[in-house]
C-alpha cells in the first residue's frame, strides 16, 4: 500500500469569514455538532439543562426540538431520519425520528448500553454492549424491522460507520492498544481487516473511501489518513499532528486542525488540494453534506452553529477579524480567477468578463486574443470573426501577481446547434438535428434497434441503447462516428449521464438491472440489481442519486452513486416509464401508466425523503418526460389511444402540479427533451418519423423535422452545449431498401410488441 503523504497546496485560496452572505448561524445554547443533510442540521442541545436533540431546516429557517427527556446523545440523520442513542430508560437505547411523520421509534429495547449511531438508506448500526465482552457492532434494517449482529468477537468493536452496504469500525481484538479497522460489506457478508498500524480510531466512510484518525501513541500527535476500497491504497493525508476526527462527503473531507490556532480544513481527493476555509480559535465538531459545511463555534463563550456553502463562498479578507489569523501570513499576493458569459455563441460575439480574483489586486491586465486589451476590472469585448481565442487576465498588488487563462470559442452562424440527436430504431441510426435550423445535418449508424439517447453535459459524446444487441454505442459528437461499442445486459433502454460526464447508466429491461459505464474507460465498472423491467433512468445534478423506473414493479429504484447499491424503493402508480429530476434535486417526476385504463399520471416525488407528494393526472399512455432548465415546467408525451384524440404532449405547471396546455403533435409521440435555454421542447414522433418542435413561451408547434424510420430516443438527447459539427450529411444504408408505407405499419408493431414486453 502506499504510505506516502498527499500532495497539497497551503497557500489561502478559499477561505471564508463567519457571518458572511453564504453562511447561515444559529444561536443556541450549549452542544455540538452532529450531522447535516440536505437542508437540514441535527445537534444535541443543553439549553433545558441535560442533553436534547435539535434540528435546524435551512430552507425554511425553522427550528425543532425532536426530544424531551434530556438524555439524548450522538445524533445523525439521513433522509428524512434522525437517529441517536437515548438513556431515558436508565440505559443507552438507539432511538429514531422521521421528520415526515413526526414518529419516533425505539430501536432496541435490551438493558446493555448502545452508543455512536450511524445510518445510510434503510440501515442503522451502533455498538451494543449487550454480550458483556466490550461491545460488538449491530445493525437494524428499518424496510423489513430486522436486526442483524454484524461482529461477534470477544473484544471491543466501537465507533462504526456504514455508506452502502460497507460498514466499518475500531476494533481492538488483537490487544488493548492494538486498534484496527475492520470493514463489513453486507451484500457478500465478508469481514476485511483494513489497517494493521494498531492506531486508528474515529472512522468515516462514504462510497469507498474510509477516511480516519491515526493516534500515534507515543508521542501523542493525530493524523488523518484514507484508505480506497477499490484500488487497496492507503494515504495519509496531513502531517500537521494535531488534526481532530474527520468526515468525509464525495471526494471532499472536513476536520479541524490545531497546527495553529483552530482552523477548519478541507482536502479535495480528486485534485489532492487542501484549503483552509475558515479561521477561528473556537471552531469544532464539523459536518459536510454536498457543498455544505456545518460546524460549532463557541465564538465569545457562545454556542453558535454555523453553515458554509463552498459553492458560493466569498474572497478572504485578512483584515475582517482578529479571530481569522490562524498560523499563515496576512499580506499575500492575489489569487486570479474570472468568469466568461458566454463562453461559445455566434459571431459578432459580444462577452462579459467578470473578475473574481481572490486577494484584493490593484492591477487588472486583459489580454483577449484578437490583438485587444483592457486595463478594467471587468470589461466587455466583442469578438467581429469566428475562431477560438485564449483570453489570459494578469492581476497584482504590492505582494505579488498572477495569471489566469480560458478559451472563447466563436463560430460563423451556419455552424451553430445544439445539435438533437435521435434513435432512428427501424433504421438501426442516429439523425443529428441542428437546433437552430431544424436540418438534420448527419446521419450515424449504430447497433440494432436503438433506443435510449443521452448527451453529456459538454456536448462531446452521445451515448446510445442498442435494445437489439444488447449494447451502447458512443458516439463521438464532433465527428459524427461511433468511438466505442459496450457491451452491457439484456434488452437495453434507458441511458443516463451524470453532470461530470463520467458515468453513464443503462437500464437493462430484459435482466432487470441497470450497468453503470465509465465514461473514461467505455467500461462496465458496475452492475446494480433493479426491479422488474427497468426501464426510465435519471440522474440527479449532483450525480449523487439515480432514479430508475421499474415497469412491472410499479416502483422506482434510487441508486446511491457512490456505492452503486439501491438505497431506497419509492411506490408509484402502476407501469412507471419516463422519469427526470429537476435541477435542484429536489423534486423527481416520474410517469406511470394504467394498462386496464389507459389512464397515464404523473407521480411528484420529494427527493429528501423518497415520499410522493402529488400525483397528476394527465390521460393516456405517456412516454417521454422533459422538465424545463428552471423547474417550472414537465412536458409529458401521450400517444393516440382508440379515438380519444390524443398524439399530443401534456405541459405540467410544477407549482401548482396542474396540466396548464395541450399541445397536437405527430403521430405516437415517445422521447421528449429540452434545449439548454429552456425555449424550445423536441418531441419525437415514433410513427410520423418525425420531430416536433415547440416553443416554450407559447407551447405551440413552431416546426416539425423529418428523420429515419420509427424514432424513439427516449432520454435527454439535446446536448447541453453547442458542439462544431465536421461530417457533412450522409445518407443511412438502410435508406434505399424503404418500401413506401412500410415505415408507419412497423411503427405501429413495434410500439405493441412494446407493450407486450413491458406487461410480461
Amino acid at each position: 500500500m502506499d504510505n506516502t503523504i498527499a500532495s497539497k497546496e497551503n497557500s489561502i485560496t478559499e477561505v471564508s469569514e463567519e457571518n458572511s452572505a453564504n453562511e447561515e448561524s444559529v444561536d443556541i445554547t450549549t452542544g455540538s455538532i452532529a450531522a447535516i443533510y440536505g437542508d437540514r442540521i441535527v445537534w444535541t442541545d443543553n439549553r433545558n439543562g441535560n442533553s436534547d436533540i435539535y434540528m435546524y431546516d435551512l430552507s425554511t429557517h425553522n427550528e425543532t426540538q425532536v426530544t424531551n427527556h434530556r438524555s439524548a446523545t450522538n445524533p445523525v440523520i439521513y433522509g428524512d431520519r434522525i437517529v441517536w442513542a437515548d438513556n431515558r430508560n436508565g440505559n443507552s437505547d438507539i432511538y429514531m425520528y422521521n421528520i415526515s411523520t413526526s414518529a419516533k421509534t425505539q430501536i432496541t429495547t435490551n438493558n446493555s448500553t448502545k452508543g455512536n449511531p450511524s445510518i445510510s438508506g434503510d440501515r442503522i448500526v451502533w455498538a451494543d454492549s449487550r454480550n458483556g465482552n466490550g461491545s460488538n457492532v449491530y445493525m437494524y434494517n428499518i424496510f423489513t424491522s430486522t436486526e442483524t449482529q454484524i461482529t461477534t468477537s470477544n473484544s471491543t468493536q466501537g465507533n462504526p460507520a456504514i455508506s452502502g452496504d460497507r460498514i466499518v469500525w475500531v476494533d481492538n481484538r488483537n490487544g488493548n492498544l492494538d486498534l484496527n479497522l475492520y470493514m463489513y460489506n453486507i451484500s457478500t457478508h465478508m469481514e476485511t481487516k483494513i489497517t494493521t498500524d494498531g492506531s486508528e480510531i474515529n472512522p468515516a466512510i462514504y462510497g469507498d473511501i474510509i477516511v480516519w484518525e491515526h493516534w500515534d501513541i507515543y508521542n501523542g500527535s493525530f493524523d488523518i489518513y484514507m484508505y480506497n476500497i477499490s484500488t487497496s491504497n492507503k494515504t495519509q493525508i496531513t502531517n500537521s499532528g494535531s488534526a481532530n476526527p474527520p468526515v468525509i462527503y464525495g471526494d471532499r473531507i472536513v476536520w479541524i486542525d490545531s497546527r495553529g490556532p483552530s482552523c477548519l480544513y478541507m482536502y479535495n481527493l480528486s485534485t489532492s488540494i487542501e484549503t483552509p476555509l475558515v479561521f477561528s480559535v473556537s471552531a469544532d465538531s464539523p459536518a459536510i453534506y454536498d457543498d455544505r459545511i456545518a460546524w460549532m463555534n463557541y465564538r465569545n463563550g457562545i454556542p453558535y452553529l454555523y453553515m458554509y456553502n463552498l459553492s458560493s463562498k466569498l474572497p478572504f479578507d485578512a483584515s475582517s477579524e482578529n479571530d481569522f489569523i490562524c498560523h499563515f501570513p496576512v499580506k499575500l499576493p492575489p489569487v486570479a480567477a474570472f468568469s466568461v458569459s458566454p463562453l461559445f455563441g455566434k459571431a459578432p460575439l459580444n462577452v462579459t468578463f467578470t473578475d473574481k480574483t481572490k486577494g484584493t489586486p490593484t492591477v487588472w491586465e486583459w489580454n483577449f486574443g484578437d490583438g485587444a486589451n483592457s486595463t478594467h476590472q471587468n470589461p466587455t469585448h466583442v469578438y467581429s470573426k469566428a475562431g477560438t481565442y485564449k483570453v489570459n487576465l494578469t492581476v497584482s498588488n504590492a505582494n505579488g501577481t498572477d495569471s489566469k487563462t480560458n478559451e472563447i470559442d466563436v463560430k460563423n452562424s451556419s455552424s451553430m446547434g445544439p445539435y438533437a440527436y435521435i434513435t432512428n430504431s427501424w433504421d438501426n441510426n442516429v439523425s443529428v438535428i441542428d437546433t437552430t435550423t431544424n436540418t438534420v445535418i448527419a446521419t450515424v449508424d449504430v447497433g440494432p434497434s436503438p433506443w435510449g439517447v443521452a448527451v453529456n453535459s459538454a456536448g462531446t459524446k452521445a451515448y446510445v441503447t442498442n435494445s437489439g444487441s444488447d449494447s451502447v454505442s458512443v458516439i463521438d459528437t464532433a465527428t459524427n462516428t461511433v468511438s466505442a461499442t459496450v457491451p452491457v445486459g439484456s434488452s437495453p433502454y434507458g441511458v443516463a449521464v451524470n453532470s461530470a460526464g463520467t458515468k453513464v447508466y443503462v437500464t437493462n429491461s430484459g435482466s432487470d438491472s441497470v450497468s453503470v459505464i465509465d465514461t473514461a474507460t467505455n467500461t462496465v465498472t458496475a452492475t446494480v440489481p433493479a426491479g422488474s423491467s427497468p426501464f426510465g433512468v435519471a440522474v440527479n445534478s449532483a450525480g449523487t442519486k439515480v432514479y430508475v423506473t421499474n415497469i412491472n414493479s410499479n416502483n422506482v429504484s434510487v441508486i446511491d452513486a457512490a456505492s452503486n447499491t439501491v438505497s431506497a424503493t419509492v411506490n408509484v402508480s402502476s407501469s412507471p416509464y419516463g422519469v427526470v429530476v429537476n435541477r435542484m434535486g429536489t423534486k423527481v417526476y416520474v410517469e406511470s401508466n394504467d394498462m386496464a385504463t389507459g389512464n397515464g399520471t404523473v407521480s411528484v416525488i420529494d427527493t429528501a425523503t423518497n415520499k410522493v407528494t402529488a400525483t397528476v393526472n394527465v390521460g393516456s399512455y405517456l412516454y417521454g418526460i422533459a422538465i424545463t432548465p428552471d423547474g417550472r415546467k414537465v412536458y409529458v408525451s401521450k400517444e393516440y389511444v382508440s379515438n380519444d384524440g390524443n398524439n399530443t404532449v401534456s405541459v405540467i405547471d410544477t407549482s401548482t402540479n396542474s396540466v396548464t396546455a395541450t399541445v397536437p403533435v405527430g403521430s405516437y409521440p415517445y422521447g421528449v427533451a429540452v434545449n439548454p435555454a429552456g425555449t424550445k421542447v423536441y418531441v419525437v414522433n415514433s410513427v410520423s418519423n418525425t420531430v416536433s418542435v415547440i416553443d416554450t413561451s407559447t407551447d405551440s408547434v413552431t416546426a416539425t423535422v423529418p428523420v429515419g424510420g420509427s424514432p424513439q430516443a427516449l432520454g435527454n438527447f439535446i446536448g447541453e452545449k453547442t458542439v462544431e459539427q465536421t461530417q457533412s450529411p450522409k445518407t443511412s444504408r438502410n435508406g434505399s431498401m424503404k418500401t413506401p408505407g412500410f415505415e408507419t405499419i412497423y411503427g405501429v408493431v413495434s410500439l405493441l410488441a412494446v407493450f407486450l414486453h413491458k406487461r410480461k
